[in-house]
């Protein structure tokens, strides 16, 4: 009779395996790793385990979630001048707060990091303990949008993170996505962001710990010159590239989810998938990419983030993140329609649901996150302009590429016909795309000073009651912002334009042939105004202002750009000897924007059939 081997289980489970709710092994023969102890140095006869999952993820096999007692609450059968007044010693968990701040029990407490924390004798965490390591504690002001980038040392507990990079590194990634990232990508509300940062939220709720990971792996894919700067800092990260981290990243958010991570769903859950598809886009890792947005457009149908009838019930901050987290997709679905020639990519949207969206209605409130509270919200302070005005300004360009604006002076008052109607009347969509180009050339007239196209606003304007270094912030997502939103409007009116162009040749190509050449050059000058423009914006604009744009800012200049090679005139031309000029000032531009550690496939199929290639080889 064959003897079964029945697999070690652990008298208590380690935090990963608590969250995921899965069988821990920690105590067991199988449970030893060399890198459990995290680059700590062990004491005399010490010895440190991992269990198999922990060591397996890479992640920290800790054990300080609190344990709750199990069963009925015992009867104190004793008056409390008994039980106070007892010589004898006191044998509870001290926790780690009681030992900050007491010298003799930090001693005897903190001398031995791994008898404290093991699965027999678990410490006691207390939000105050994780206080003290985070950078945002010292924030009062609601406009304030800095933070330092120290950490106090008194703390020595261990982290879902630290397997990423150290707690004060990891404050500060999450810092410079608040100040450089977030005007772009606004879906954490900022107050309550900073207070789950404070009360290390991410030791007991994986989904913020997700989302903590992701806003990483987006914060280094956008910006090279941050993940340069976190190489070099006194907790240097370990990772050599931005793909090796953010691939990391992505692999510690799928080691927290179990088999009922998609049961519940929730704003966070989204906010996750969309940062780490984000991350790789950046990086150039297009199939991965779509297959994570592909995730994140589920999750947002799920939510409702379309339907303004599903918003009631939701307090205001979830309201307000909602309706952010809407216009983020409808941004992708815009480029779908626009820039999808392969048709390989799924949508958010169709042209029946946008028919029944009032998109007016699923704009944000001008205010910032500080003035958005549960239960109310309050009037945006004068003379401080919104980061949101700016969003949303951006939100009404891409609506206006696709559709006529609720506004007057706009296309709106016209019928409207779907996309299978024009596609087979070329007349029709030809005054529709004309449309959408009159829309969107006029829509930017009268916009606040600091996201004018033509003046650059100065470093106070507008910034009362704000110290230097906030300030100096605060203008440059201003300037972010500004970057973003005549980009993405020449780029719109590029891209429209080339549609009318191919809508003509294929027109004229069947009669009159001879009038193609004429064409494209009665609608040069077009094309030469919105380079001009383009690169005034370009050059108006410090780069380190267009950097947290990525390559979402890098892919529509080069798109741009691309147009003058098309010119119509003869090299010898003064337009074209103009057009040649301009295309070597992208290409200087482009060299320094463009940050890419991999080649740019996004236009080309990247992704191998094998099946296909089998069936050949067959």
């Amino acid at each position: 009779m064959s003897s079964r081997t029945s697999q070690p289980i652990a008298r208590q489970a380690c935090d990963p395996c608590r969250v995921r709710k899965r069988k821990c092994d920690t105590g067991s023969s199988s449970a030893q790793s060399p890198n459990a102890n995290h680059g700590r140095s062990l004491g005399p006869g010490e010895i440190i385990q991992q269990c198999k999952r922990c060591a397996e993820l890479g992640l920290p096999c800790t054990f300080l979630l609190p344990v709750a007692t199990r069963g009925p609450r015992k009867k104190n059968r004793f008056p409390a001048s008994t039980t106070s007044n007892s010589s004898e010693p006191s044998t509870r968990r001290v926790s780690v707060l009681e030992a900050l701040h007491s010298p003799d029990l930090s001693r005897e407490t903190m001398a031995s990091p791994r008898a404290t924390i093991s699965p027999s004798n678990p410490p006691i965490v207390t939000r105050e303990s994780v206080e003290a390591l985070s950078p945002f504690r010292n924030q009062t002001s609601p406009r304030s949008v800095f933070s330092a980038h120290s950490a106090s040392p008194r703390f020595n507990g261990t982290f879902p993170t630290d397997s990423l990079c150290s707690r004060p590194l990891l404050n500060r990634i999450m810092s410079d996505y608040l100040d450089h990232l977030y005007p772009l990508i606004p879906i954490v509300h900022r107050p309550t962001f900073r207070a789950d940062l404070e009360k290390g939220k991410d030791l007991y709720d994986s989904d913020f710990l997700a989302l903590m990971l992701s806003i990483s792996a987006a914060t280094v894919g956008t910006i090279p010159r941050k993940f340069n700067e976190y190489r070099n800092a006194p907790n240097p990260l370990r990772f050599k590239t931005r793909t090796e981290m953010i691939n990391h990243c992505y692999d510690m958010t799928l080691g927290l989810r179990g088999s009922d991570y998609f049961d519940e769903i929730n704003f966070n859950k989204w906010a996750s998938s969309y940062f780490m598809q984000i991350a790789f886009f950046q990086i150039g890792q297009h199939n991965r990419q779509r297959m994570v947005e592909v995730e994140a457009m589920q999750l947002a149908r799920l939510l409702d983030l379309h339907q303004i009838s599903s918003y009631d019930g939701l307090d205001c901050i979830q309201t307000q993140l909602r309706k952010k987290g809407f216009w983020l997709m409808f941004y992708g679905y815009v480029h779908s329609q626009l820039q999808n020639l392969r048709k390989e990519r799924l949508t958010y949207l169709d042209g029946t649901i946008l028919s029944t969206i009032d998109l007016e209605d699923l704009m944000p409130v001008e205010v910032d996150d500080e003035m958005i509270h549960e239960d109310f919200v309050q009037p945006q302070p004068e003379k401080h302009l919104s980061l949101v005005t700016g969003f949303n300004v951006a939100s009404r360009i891409f609506w206006a590429s696709l559709i006529p604006l609720s506004t007057p002076g706009s296309a709106g008052a016209k019928d409207q016909y779907c996309n299978c109607v024009r596609s087979r009347k070329p007349d029709i969509q030809l005054a529709y795309l004309q449309d959408r180009m009159h829309d969107l050339k006029y829509m930017l007239d009268g916009l606040p000073t600091q996201l004018r196209q033509w003046a650059t606003v100065r470093d106070d304007e507008g910034l009362d009651g704000l110290d230097t270094q906030q300030r100096k912030i605060l203008h440059s997502q201003y300037e972010s912002t500004r970057a973003n939103i005549h980009v993405s409007h020449l780029w719109l009116q590029s891209i429209i334009a080339d549609q009318i162009d191919a809508l003509r040749e294929r027109e004229l190509n069947g009669s009159q042939a001879d009038l193609v050449p004429s064409t494209a050059k009665d609608r040069w000058p077009e094309r030469e105004d919105t380079c001009r423009q383009l690169l005034h914006i370009l050059h108006g604009i410090p780069e380190i202002h267009l950097e947290p744009n990525g390559h979402h800012l890098t892919y529509k200049v080069r798109d741009v750009a691309v147009t003058l090679l098309a010119c119509p005139f003869d090299s010898q031309h003064e337009v074209a000897k103009r057009a040649f000029g301009y295309l070597r000032e992208f290409t200087d531009i482009l060299s320094r924007l463009d940050g890419s550690e991999t080649i740019n496939t996004l236009s080309l199929q990247s992704w191998v059939d094998t099946g296909r290639k089998m069936g050949k080889a067959g």
